[in-house]
C-alpha cells in the first residue's frame, strides 16, 4: 500500500496524494468490515506528494468572474442543464460537491431562507448517502434571495415534471436531471470550464466554486470564524 501511494505521489502534490489516500482508506475498511480483509494496510501509511501544488490564482473567481459566469448560466437555466443549479448552489454556499448532491428536499427551508447539510451522496463507490466529512461539516447555513427563487423553480418544475412523466425522485434529492438522475462530477466540470470559456473568464473546477465562495465572503469582510463555519471545516486553516 505504501509503494502504491508513493508511486502516486511520484506525479501528485501532497494535496493529491491525501485525496487519494482517503478514498482508498475507506474502500479498504469497507473490506475490513465485510470480513474479506483482517488487516488494515493504511495504517501508519506516510502521504507526500513530489509535485508542486497547482498556482493558487486559479483556484478561484474574482467578484467580476462570478458576475460574468452568473450571468452566463442564467441565460439558458432549465432542469435538463442540472449542472448549471450546481455551480450556481456552490457559489451560493461553498459546499462540497457530495454535500450539493446529497442535498434533499426537507432540508431546505424557505421560510427560514436556510439549508441544513447534514449528509453526503457517495458518488465514488456506494452510490447512497453518506455521512458528511466530520461533525463540524454538519452545518445549517442562510441563502440569499436569488438562490432561493432558483430553487422554487427548480422545485416546481421537478414536481410538473413527476405528474407529467410519471417519473419518480425516489431519494427526493434536490440536484436531480429532467430524469431524476444525478449527475457525475466530471459532468460539471465539463460544463463549468464550457460556460467560462463562454464567459471569457479563467477556467476553473467545481472545487474551486468552493474556494470561490469564501473569497468573495472574506473579500466583503466577513468573519473569518463564520466563513470557516459556514464551509463545514473542522479548524480555521
Amino acid at each position: 500500500y505504501q509503494k502504491a501511494l508513493n508511486d502516486y505521489g511520484e506525479t501528485h502534490s501532497t494535496a493529491s496524494v491525501k485525496k487519494h489516500h482517503t478514498y482508498m482508506r475507506a474502500c479498504l475498511r469497507e473490506a475490513i468490515a465485510e470480513g474479506i480483509i483482517h488487516r488494515d494496510p493504511t495504517f501508519g501509511a506516510v502521504v507526500k506528494g513530489k509535485k508542486d501544488p497547482k498556482n493558487e490564482e486559479v483556484k478561484y473567481l474574482d467578484f467580476e468572474e462570478v458576475k460574468k459566469l452568473t450571468k452566463v448560466i442564467m441565460e439558458n437555466l432549465q432542469p435538463r442543464y442540472i449542472s448549471r443549479y450546481i455551480i450556481l448552489f456552490a457559489l451560493a454556499t461553498g459546499a462540497r460537491f457530495s454535500e450539493i448532491l446529497g442535498l434533499t428536499w426537507d432540508c431546505v427551508n424557505f421560510e427560514e431562507k436556510t439549508v441544513t447539510i447534514n449528509k453526503t451522496w457517495d458518488y465514488h463507490y456506494k452510490q447512497t448517502f453518506d455521512n458528511t466529512k466530520n461533525y463540524a461539516s454538519k452545518r445549517t447555513i442562510t441563502i440569499d434571495e436569488h438562490t432561493l427563487s432558483i430553487l422554487k423553480d427548480l422545485k416546481l418544475k421537478q414536481t410538473e415534471l413527476a405528474l407529467k412523466t410519471g417519473l419518480r425522485n425516489e431519494h427526493n434529492l434536490v440536484f436531480v436531471n429532467s430524469k431524476f438522475e444525478l449527475v457525475t462530477n466530471n459532468a460539471v466540470n465539463k460544463t463549468l470550464r464550457m460556460l467560462c470559456k463562454k464567459a471569457k473568464i479563467k477556467e476553473i473546477t467545481c472545487h474551486s466554486l468552493r474556494h470561490t465562495h469564501a473569497s468573495m465572503l472574506l473579500y466583503k469582510g466577513v468573519n473569518i470564524k463564520y466563513v470557516s463555519r459556514r464551509l463545514g471545516h473542522k479548524d480555521i486553516v
